[in-house]
């Protein structure tokens, strides 16, 4: 018998057997960590979720959420139907049919639940910022807003006690408002629906729950804290205004007197609090007008500019104010790398952060700018421009072709064309990287090579293909009709160079390139394309990279090596894959066996299954005069024989489902063919699926009222 680590549990069974105990001691009990509940069961990938359902003849009656580490976070027993998840760090929020919200932590614990609020209405509920969430109830007469903390008791309004949002019900009055805004920069704001004379009130509240101000009737906040401006609209005579208002601890300078204003306000939300049984706290006295009502509409600020327009044309204003930027512009784009494009009466120019304009509104076109350099076109004629404004290549209407790219290595480069069939690269100083010689075929830059094309000096051919650096060295001179990335790692890349294509029905050459880009090497691998019928396949190993030709019919393949050398040469069948040194192999007549890299074979092909290599072992089953078989073998092509056959070949994370040769049970085994957990006698196994480290998915039969149904549950592995 072949040496193992896992000899231990078998000698365990060999020694049980001896004492006449049964053989199905060897492996646990089933442990349901979820008994089997749900009738089905997906993953949201994108929420590394498994959504879990109930059903009855084809109608759901509730849906739920569990985490790949078995905690439920929604029951499907609650009898919800969800609409949607969203996911944010530590929180998920889950939108049920009909609008209403629930927000539970991916601990399980839950921060507010609809179920509760069932008398009250719908429920909303924001993302969290600044360690607060916007829950909206629909209440009567209007709408009921609280702000909650990362554990759901309730931070806006004020309580007399900590209160948790589950606990509030129909009675309890929270901000009966029109709207209000999550937090923004410790900051949101609340519009009351109703007020003084039914005047809409804007109130606007601290992190911490204290008002921090508040706003004159007539004027309402209408967007988040961004920068320290919050943009605000003002009813005036000449119809809505907007501007920007600067919190109450940066209002310096120019400050507004509301007093009067106020007073009613004041007296409005005093009687507000009254009726929580709270009293208002000492009211601020000025808001700080950042920016006047003067504009058609804002944008918020980005960078200390905001965007304001007037009269379909537009500016840009300082964090004061301050116009940097006349409102006379068509538009105006957003900043990037300090510079932003504006366009006037259908021309184009440069703007600075400072208030320059760097560039001269006098271009046709100025391309996007990056790593320092853009485009710019004037007429026929076509240069290049820095974040300063200054011409680095001048204005060539030679250049009548232009194409923008990336180089890993050296930053911004163009494409470009003097004339037919002469196609180069040069950088943003006008410098030429690439000679101009070329049928254009420029691909972006990747380990600082890209392919091009070019026609033969007579023309009488169509353009071929090769691969040239941002040196201008020929890595592959261009004779190849097909050329293509058909691999990117972080370790690789490598680039595939076809002589012959089937729509031209050309081919040039008697041998195709595989050409791959380490960080250590430029590897030249040639090999066999055998024309139309066939295809190839890179496979990395270790380190080592192999091509593998095949054909498309699945009766044949090849193996080359990383130097070009055939390793395998027309073996019939399929390679299945390669591992760990070792190609699992179907011969061609449906088995299934082992051969090494050098074409040796370390198990025959005579297997109707094979699982693949895991920590040096894999599964073998074969049936063998009207018995089934299965074998554990190593890398070197040792076996042994096994009672526990591979139901289920799906490599469920090292575990596979097995069964029994001798008395049918089902169970969890390993690798090497080791039961660990048992798993329920009616079981499906073709259900059974991995759900998280040592857990589960697996159907079983339940009696579900009269009657039996199969259900899905979770089983844990220790």
């Amino acid at each position: 018998m072949m040496p193992r680590p896992t000899d231990f549990p078998r000698l365990a069974v060999i020694i049980l057997a001896a004492c006449a105990l049964p053989l199905h001691a060897q492996e646990r009990p089933t442990a349901w960590a979820i008994p089997p509940t749900y009738t089905h069961v997906g993953f949201l990938e994108d929420h590394n979720l498994f959504q879990t359902e109930i059903r009855q003849r084809d109608v759901v009656y509730g849906m739920g959420l569990v985490t790949p580490s078995g905690t439920v976070l929604v029951d499907a027993q609650d009898e919800l139907s969800i609409e949607a998840v969203h996911t944010e760090d530590d929180f998920v929020r889950v939108q049920e049919q009909g609008g209403r919200y629930m927000l539970v932590r991916r601990d399980g614990s839950r921060i507010a639940a609809p179920t509760r609020f069932g008398g009250i209405g719908s429920l909303d509920i924001s993302p969290f910022s600044a360690q607060r969430a916007l829950i909206r109830l629909g209440t009567s007469p209007c709408c009921g807003y609280a702000y909650v903390d990362t554990l759901g008791y309730i931070a806006i309004p004020k309580q007399p006690e900590p209160t948790h949002i589950d606990s509030i019900g129909p009675s309890n009055s929270l901000l009966f408002v029109d709207h209000a805004e999550p937090f923004s920069e410790s900051i949101a704001y609340v519009n009351h629906t109703s007020g003084p004379d039914s005047t809409h009130v804007s109130v606007v509240y601290a992190q911490g729950g204290r008002i921090a101000t508040a706003l004159p009737p007539g004027m309402m906040a209408m967007g988040p804290m961004q920068e320290g401006r919050m943009p605000a609209r003002m009813e005036t005579a000449a119809g809505p205004r907007w501007g920007f208002l600067q919190t109450q601890e940066e209002a310096t300078g120019a400050l507004v007197e509301f007093d009067d204003a106020l007073k009613d306000v004041r007296d409005y939300l005093r009687g507000l609090a009254r009726a929580r049984g709270e009293e208002l706290e000492p009211w601020p006295t000025h808001i700080g007008v950042a920016v006047p009502f003067e504009y058609d509409s804002v944008e918020p600020f980005s960078g200390g500019l905001a965007k304001v327009e007037q009269n379909g044309r537009y500016g840009l204003v300082g964090r004061r104010g301050t116009v940097l930027f006349p409102v006379a512009y068509d538009d105006i784009d957003e900043f990037s790398e300090g510079v932003a494009r504006v366009e006037q009466e259908g021309k184009y120019g440069l703007i600075s952060l400072r208030g320059n304009v760097v560039l001269p509104i006098e271009y046709d076109n100025i391309g996007e700018l990056s790593k320092g350099s853009a485009r710019v076109k004037q007429g026929d004629a076509i240069g290049f421009v820095d974040r300063s404004g200054t011409l680095t290549a001048d204005l060539d209407p030679k250049l009548f072709k232009s194409s923008l790219f990336a180089d890993e290595n050296s930053g911004k480069l163009f494409a470009t064309c003097l004339g037919f069939n002469q196609c180069g690269v040069i950088d943003i100083t006008g410098e030429v990287v690439i000679p101009h010689r070329y049928h254009f075929g420029f691909s972006r830059f990747v380990r600082g090579v890209t392919t091009m094309k070019s026609y033969s000096p007579d023309f009488s051919e169509q353009p071929f293909s090769g691969l040239i650096t941002d040196e201008g060295v020929e890595l592959v001179p261009p004779q190849y009709i097909y050329a293509n990335i058909i691999a990117q790692h972080a370790d690789y890349v490598a680039f595939m160079f076809d002589p012959g294509d089937a729509y031209y029905n050309v081919y040039n050459l008697t041998e195709a390139l595989l050409v791959i880009l380490t960080d250590d090497a430029t590897l030249s691998i040639p090999y066999t394309p055998f024309g139309d019928g066939y295809s190839r396949e890179l496979h990395e190993d270790n380190g080592r990279f192999f091509v593998e030709v095949y054909s498309t019919d699945g009766e044949e393949w090849w193996l080359y090596d990383e130097e070009g050398n055939g390793l395998v040469r027309q073996q019939k069948g399929r390679l299945l894959e390669l591992v760990d040194g070792l190609i699992k192999v179907e011969d061609g007549n449906d088995r299934l066996g082992f051969m090494n890299v050098e074409g040796q074979w370390v198990v025959k092909p005579q297997y109707e299954e094979a699982t693949s290599f895991y920590d040096g072992y894999a599964l073998l089953t074969r049936e063998r005069r009207r018995r089934v078989e299965t074998y554990i073998v190593d890398t070197q092509g040792n076996l042994e024989k096994t009672p526990w056959r591979v139901w289920e070949t799906a490599d469920l994370g090292g575990y596979y489902v097995g069964r029994h040769e001798e008395d049918g049970r089902f169970a969890l085994i390993t690798h090497d063919g080791r039961p660990v957990m048992a798993l329920p006698g009616d079981v499906n196994p073709s259900d059974t699926r991995a759900a998280g480290r040592g857990l589960f998915w697996v159907r079983d039969s339940v009696q579900v009222g009269d009657s039996r149904e199969e259900r899905y549950g979770l089983i844990r592995v220790p």
